[in-house]
C-alpha cells in the first residue's frame, strides 16, 4: 500500500496509540519511523523522532461488544472521496508506483475491511431481509387558531399545544422578578468588604444576586481562586447567588466585565502553531479571543463602547461576546448609555442579553446603586443558571431586562418562530405579542423598538402605574423587538428582545456570536473580513453526512472565493499589499426574511492581520485595530441572497431529507457593487481587479477541473473539455454580458457565474499542476491590461453566482437560467402581462412600479433555480404590504425594504398576483396591521390600527381600487395618541 506524505500541509499519515485487544493488520517497513509534528507548519519534523521507531501501525482492527472495528491512517481524500476522479492520481487507491509496476492495494484493503466488518451481522437471523417501507409524505395544517391559546400559564397537569417544531405554547404570569447587581469590587482589589459583606448588604437592599467584577490588574491567581471559593460558599443559600468574575483592559483600551463559574486567571503566554504569544502583561489582555476561549465562553460584555470607537475599531468586527450593557454606573453616576448599541447589535444578527453594569467599591454603596439600575431576572434558579450561561443565551427562561426604575412584568410572544410552511398553513404569519410594565411614577410611555430600524409601535401610559397592552404584527421579515419603557420621572428600563423569524428560512449567526450560520446557506465570519459568495450544496446531506454546525458536508465540493485588491503597474504591484493589512468589510444587514435576505459591506480601510508574529488565529487574537484608509480606492457591495427551493420544515423538523430537497435545483446569490477610484492608477494583468476565484474539488494540488463552458465575448460559447493525455491549456478572455463561464463536474454540482448585461467582465484559468491540462482556479474580475483609471472613475458591476446541483457536463441549465432570469437584459425570460402599474425591468429581479399602491401581474408558466425575485416600486412600508395570487387567494405579507416590496414567487404554473398595501393610511405616520387568518373559524378579519406619535391623529384609511377582498374600502378614523384601535367592519 502506498500512502500519501502530506494532506495540505499536514502529515499525510498519523501515528496512532492502541490500547487493549487490537490487532494490526498495516504496518510500516522494519526501517519507518514516526516524527513529531511542528506546531508551526504542520508539516513533520524529520529531526525529531516520534512515538514509534520502527514498522509505525497504519491499519489496526478488534472485536468491539457485538461488532467490529477498523481504524485506518489515512486521509478520505486518499480513501474514497476521489475515487474514479478521472484527475485524480489514485496512487494509494490503486495505481503506487505506476512507472515500477507497482501497484498500491489500499482500495482492497478498503474493501477487505468492510467484508470483515459486516461478517457478524451476517450470522444474525434475518439478516437482509429488512425492506424499506416509504413512509407517507408529511402532511402540514391547512391552518393554524391563535386565539385559541392565552398569554398564560398552562394549568397543572394540562399538556400544552405545541408549535410546528415541538416547542411547547406555554408562557409564565406576570411577575416583578428578581433584582441584581454586576460589577462588586472586594477588598482583594480596590474596594472594601468581603463577599459576605456584599452579599448582606445586598440582602437589605432587596437585592437576590450580585456579581463580582474584581480588576484583574489589581488580582492574583491565588486571591481570584479566593474570590470563586467565597462567591461558591454565598451561594449555597438557595434564595441567593453570588457569581466571581472580572474587569480587565485589552489591547485596545477597552476596559471588559466578564463573569461566571469558569473566569480564570490569564497565563501570561501560550503557544500557538510554534509561536509563543503574550495574553496577559499584568495591565492588559492582549488577546480577548484566547482568554474568553480559556474561559469557557461565559457571560462578558464591553462596558463603553466609546472606547471601542477610539482605539480605533468597529463594532463589527467583534465576537465571541454574549452580554450588552445598555447603562454602566460608577456607583450611581452614569458613565455609559449604550442603548444604541444594543439596537445595533441586534440588527448586527447578535444573539445577545442585556444586563446592567455598576460599579461598587464597599458595601454601603449597594444600596444606592440599587436604587439606580438594576438587571431582573425571573427568579434566583433561572439567575443561577443565567449568569453562568455559555455562549449566547436567546431566550432564555431568565427572561432579563435592565431598569432604573419601571418593571418589565410580562413581555411575550406566541408564534414568534414561523414554525408552518406559509403556502400550505394559512394564519402562519399571524403574531400576537403583549407587554404588561409598571411604575410606582407612573407610565409615561413605552416604545417597541425593531432593531435600530425604528419604533414599530409606541403606546403612551398617561401616567398610569401598570400598562398592559397587546398587539399584532406579522411575519413579514424578521423583527428585533425590544421594549424601552420611560416613566413620569424619566427612568428608562430595556428589556430582552423578541425575534420575529423563520428559522428554517432566515438569515442568523451561530450561537458564539462569530459566523453565520443558518437556513439561508450562506456562511461566512463578518468579523474577520469575510464576505460571501455564493450558497451552499443545500440538498449535500443527499450524499453524505453533513451537520448544520459545519455548514457542508464530506463530499468533494467546488470552492469560491473573494477578493479584494487590484493589480497595478509599477511598485509594490498590487494594492493594498497583503503586508499593508486586510481590506475591512464593514457589515450592515438591510433585510432578513423568509425570503430574501440583502445585506451590504463598505470597504474603505484596512485592519490589522492575523495567523503573524503578534497575532494569532483570528479567533483567538483582540478585535483588529483600524490602522489606516484604503490607498487608492473604496468599495461598496450588496448581496442579495434567494430562498431556494428546499424544504427545511421537512428536511430539519421532520428530519427527511430526501423529501424535503425532492424540489431543490440549486441557489442564487445576486451581486452588485461599485469601486470608487481615489488617486490616479494604470492597471495591469488578465485580471487586474479580481473579485473571485473558482476552485475545484478534491484537494491540493487537484483542485481541478476538466471541462469548463463560457461565453467567451470575442469567440462565442466555448465548451472545453481536457485529458489527463492533453497538454496544459490556458484560457483568458472576456465574458459575453449576459453570458456565463462554469467549470465542472463535482459529486454535488459547480458553482456558475453570469455577468449582467452592462457589465464588462475578464476571466483567466489557471493551472496548479503543469504536468497535465487541468482547470485549477478561474478568475473573474474588472479592468484591462493597461487601461489608466483617473482619480473619481467609478466602476459599477453586477453580476449572478449560481450554485447548481446539476451533475451533467452540459451547458444546457447554464443556458436556461440566463434566458430565465432575463439576464441579458431582455424581458422574454418568462411570460409576462403587467395588468395595472408599470414594469421597469426584467434583468434578474422583476421590478414593477406601483400604481396606486397596487399592481398587477401575470406570469409564468417558467421552470427556475430558485422563485422569482421580484421588486415593487411605491409600496409603503407600513405593515400591511402583501401578494395574492390566483392559486393561494390569501393575503402573504411580504417585506419593503430599500424603497421597495422585496419577496419571491413560484411561477412554475401561470399565476394572476396582486402586490400592495392591502390598507394604507393618508398620513402615513401610522402603522396598519391586518388579521385576517389565524383566528378562530368564523371570525370577522379586523385592522389594527396604530399611532405612535404624541397627538390623536384624524385620517383616511383605504385600500387600494384593485385589492383583492377589501378593494374600495375606505373610511376616516382618528386614533388616540400612542394607541392603537381595531377596524371590524372592513366591507368596501
Amino acid at each position: 500500500v502506498y500512502l500519501p506524505r502530506y494532506l495540505f500541509t499536514r502529515p499525510g499519515v498519523a501515528a496512532f496509540k492502541l490500547t487493549g485487544p487490537w490487532t494490526v493488520v498495516l504496518a510500516g517497513e522494519p526501517s519507518a519511523k514516526s516524527y513529531v509534528q511542528s506546531t508551526a507548519d504542520n508539516k513533520p519534523d524529520w529531526a525529531k523522532p516520534g512515538t514509534y521507531a520502527t514498522a509505525p501501525p497504519i491499519a489496526a482492527v478488534r472485536s468491539f461488544g457485538k461488532g467490529r472495528v477498523c481504524v485506518l491512517a489515512a486521509p478520505n481524500m486518499h480513501v474514497f472521496a476521489n475515487l474514479g476522479n478521472p484527475l485524480w492520481p489514485h496512487t494509494m487507491e490503486t495505481e503506487g508506483d505506476a512507472e515500477s509496476g507497482k501497484p498500491s492495494h489500499g482500495n482492497r484493503l478498503v474493501v477487505n475491511a468492510l467484508r470483515w466488518l459486516g461478517e457478524p451481522s451476517l450470522a444474525i437471523e434475518g439478516t437482509g431481509t429488512y425492506r424499506d417501507v416509504a413512509p407517507k409524505p408529511v402532511q402540514y395544517p391547512a391552518t393554524v387558531d391563535w386565539d385559541r391559546h392565552q398569554f398564560a400559564p398552562v394549568a397543572p397537569g394540562v399538556k400544552p399545544d405545541q408549535y410546528g417544531d415541538g416547542v411547547p405554547i406555554a408562557f409564565p404570569e406576570s411577575a416583578v422578578g428578581v433584582k441584581g447587581l454586576i460589577g462588586a469590587h472586594t477588598a482583594l482589589t480596590d474596594g472594601k468588604g468581603t463577599v459576605a459583606d456584599y452579599v448582606v448588604a445586598a440582602r437589605k437592599a432587596g437585592l437576590r444576586f450580585i456579581v463580582f467584577t474584581e480588576p484583574l490588574e489589581q488580582l492574583t491567581p491565588a486571591e481570584l481562586q479566593q474570590l470563586h471559593a467565597a462567591c461558591a460558599k454565598a451561594s449555597q443559600d438557595p434564595q441567593f447567588v453570588a457569581c466571581p468574575g472580572v474587569e480587565f483592559t485589552d489591547v485596545l483600551g477597552n476596559r471588559w466585565a466578564a463573569w461566571g463559574e469558569k473566569v480564570i486567571y490569564p497565563p501570561a503566554t501560550f503557544a500557538y502553531r510554534g509561536r509563543d504569544y503574550t495574553l496577559w502583561d499584568g495591565q492588559r489582555v492582549w488577546l480577548t479571543g484566547h482568554y474568553e476561549h480559556l474561559c469557557g465562553f461565559r457571560p462578558n460584555a464591553l462596558i463603553d463602547y466609546r472606547t471601542l470607537a477610539k482605539a480605533p475599531a468597529d463594532r463589527t468586527n467583534m465576537w465571541w461576546f454574549f452580554r450588552l450593557f445598555p447603562f454602566a454606573y460608577n456607583g450611581t453616576t452614569l458613565v455609559a448609555d449604550n442603548v444604541d448599541q444594543w439596537l445595533f447589535a441586534l440588527r448586527d444578527l447578535r444573539w445577545m442579553d442585556l444586563a446592567s453594569f455598576t460599579r461598587v467599591r464597599s458595601p454601603e454603596q449597594v444600596a444606592p446603586a440599587a436604587a439606580t439600575c438594576v438587571t431582573v431576572v425571573r427568579n434566583v434558579e433561572q439567575a443561577r443558571k443565567w449568569l453562568d450561561t455559555r455562549c449566547a443565551s436567546y431566550n432564555h427562561p431568565a427572561r432579563p431586562y435592565v431598569t432604573q426604575g419601571p418593571l418589565v412584568l410580562f413581555w411575550e410572544g406566541m408564534n414568534t418562530q414561523m414554525e408552518q410552511p406559509l403556502h400550505i398553513t394559512r394564519g402562519i404569519q399571524r403574531v400576537r405579542l403583549r407587554f404588561d410594565v409598571a411604575s410606582d411614577a407612573g407610565i409615561r410611555e413605552v416604545k417597541v423598538h425593531d432593531a435600530n430600524f425604528g419604533v414599530v409601535r409606541r403606546f403612551v401610559g398617561q401616567g398610569a402605574q401598570r400598562v398592559a397592552r397587546d398587539f399584532e404584527m406579522v411575519h413579514d421579515k424578521q423583527h428585533f423587538l425590544t421594549l424601552e419603557v420611560v416613566d413620569t420621572k424619566g427612568r428608562r428600563a430595556i428589556s430582552r428582545y423578541i425575534l420575529l423569524y423563520c428559522y428554517k428560512n432566515g438569515l442568523y449567526r451561530c450561537g458564539d456570536n462569530l459566523n453565520t450560520l443558518s437556513s439561508s446557506a450562506i456562511t461566512w465570519h463578518p468579523e474577520r473580513a469575510e464576505m460571501p459568495l455564493a450558497k451552499h450544496h443545500e440538498d449535500i446531506a443527499r450524499l453524505s453526512v453533513a451537520g448544520f454546525d459545519t455548514s457542508s458536508g464530506v463530499a468533494p465540493q467546488p470552492r469560491m472565493y473573494f477578493h479584494d485588491f487590484m493589480y497595478t503597474q509599477g511598485k509594490p504591484g498590487r494594492t493594498p499589499t497583503h503586508e499593508a493589512g486586510a481590506v475591512n468589510k464593514i457589515l450592515d444587514v438591510r433585510l432578513t426574511s423568509h425570503d430574501l435576505q440583502i445585506f451590504s459591506f463598505r470597504m474603505d480601510h484596512r485592519i490589522e492581520r492575523w495567523d503573524n508574529d503578534k497575532r494569532p488565529g483570528p479567533a483567538f487574537a483582540s478585535i483588529p485595530r483600524n490602522i489606516g484608509p484604503l490607498d487608492v480606492f473604496e468599495r461598496t457591495h450588496t448581496c442579495t441572497v434567494l430562498r431556494s427551493r428546499l424544504d427545511y420544515f421537512t428536511t430539519w423538523n421532520h428530519r427527511r431529507v430526501f423529501e424535503g430537497s425532492r424540489h431543490y435545483r440549486g441557489g442564487l446569490v445576486w451581486h452588485d457593487g461599485e469601486i470608487r477610484v481615489k488617486k490616479d492608477v494604470t492597471l495591469r494583468g488578465s485580471v487586474p481587479i479580481p473579485l473571485l476565484f473558482m476552485d475545484g474539488p478534491g484537494g491540493a494540488p487537484y483542485r481541478q477541473f476538466d471541462h469548463l463552458f463560457v461565453t467567451d465575448a470575442e469567440r462565442g460559447t466555448l465548451a472545453i473539455a481536457l485529458r489527463p493525455q492533453d497538454k496544459v491549456h490556458k484560457l483568458r478572455g472576456r465574458i459575453q454580458p449576459g453570458g456565463y463561464i462554469a467549470a465542472m463536474p463535482t459529486d454535488v454540482g459547480y458553482y456558475a457565474f453570469f455577468p449582467s448585461s452592462d457589465s464588462d467582465f475578464a476571466y483567466d484559468s489557471q493551472d496548479w499542476d503543469k504536468t497535465v491540462a487541468k482547470f485549477g482556479r478561474v478568475y473573474v474580475g474588472l479592468g484591462r491590461d493597461g487601461q489608466t483609471l483617473k482619480a473619481g472613475t467609478v466602476l459599477p458591476y453586477r453580476f449572478l453566482l449560481a450554485t447548481l446541483n446539476d451533475r451533467r457536463v452540459s451547458n444546457e441549465l447554464l443556458e436556461g437560467t440566463r434566458r430565465a432570469y432575463n439576464l441579458d437584459g431582455g424581458r422574454s425570460g418568462y411570460p409576462l402581462t403587467v395588468k395595472h402599474g408599470t414594469l421597469l425591468n426584467a434583468q434578474f429581479f422583476l421590478t414593477l412600479q406601483a400604481k396606486s399602491g397596487e399592481v398587477a401581474v401575470e406570469l409564468g408558466p417558467r421552470s427556475m433555480i430558485c422563485d422569482l425575485p421580484i421588486r415593487v416600486r411605491g409600496v409603503e412600508d407600513n405593515g400591511c404590504a402583501a401578494v395574492y395570487t390566483s392559486r393561494g387567494k390569501f393575503f402573504r405579507f411580504v417585506a419593503v425594504a430599500n424603497g421597495a416590496a422585496q419577496f419571491q414567487q413560484s411561477i412554475e404554473r401561470p399565476v394572476t398576483m396582486w402586490v400592495g398595501n392591502v390598507f394604507a393610511a393618508q398620513d402615513k405616520r401610522l402603522r396598519l396591521t391586518l388579521v385576517r387568518l389565524g383566528q378562530a373559524p368564523g371570525k370577522k378579519p379586523f385592522l389594527e390600527v396604530h399611532n405612535p406619535t404624541d397627538a390623536p391623529i384624524r385620517t383616511v384609511v383605504s385600500s387600494p381600487p384593485h385589492a383583492p377582498v377589501f378593494g374600495g374600502f375606505r373610511r376616516e378614523v382618528t386614533v388616540p395618541s400612542g394607541s392603537s384601535i381595531r377596524l371590524t367592519a372592513l366591507a368596501p
